[in-house]
């Protein structure tokens, strides 16, 4: 097509840019009172939108990252494009705590996987 990527973010930059204002807006939600909690953010992103099950939704996803590492690479994205990154004030009380949205479960690590499987 004539295009190359380009080079100014990485894969993983682009991704947080999507997925994070996310979980930022799942977190904002439900400070609103607008969903119950946590397991019907979860259970909607993956009926509604299709998001991967064995990832088991946006609140389980950010479990696995981590509200920490999640309230640090979204202050990195809001000083490079400005406010929309915010994180919201449950997931700073989350980093600020170590907790989680679901602690009783188990935290079973799984690699990101990209590209095709060698054969």
């Amino acid at each position: 097509f004539g295009f190359s990527p380009d080079p100014l973010f990485s894969y993983d930059e682009l991704v947080d840019r999507c997925v994070l204002l996310m979980v930022n807006e799942a977190c904002l939600i439900m400070e609103e009172g607008l969903v119950d909690g946590p397991s019907t953010v979860d259970l909607g992103m993956i009926f509604g939108t299709g998001f991967a099950p064995f990832r088991g939704g946006l609140c389980s996803y950010a479990d696995h990252e981590g509200a920490a590492s999640i309230v640090e690479r979204m202050n990195k994205l809001k000083a490079k494009y400005g406010d929309a990154f915010e994180p919201s004030a449950t997931l700073k009380k989350m980093a600020a705590d170590g907790s989680k949205f679901f602690p009783e479960r188990p935290f079973i690590k799984y690699e990101e996987r990209i590209g095709f499987p060698a054969i």
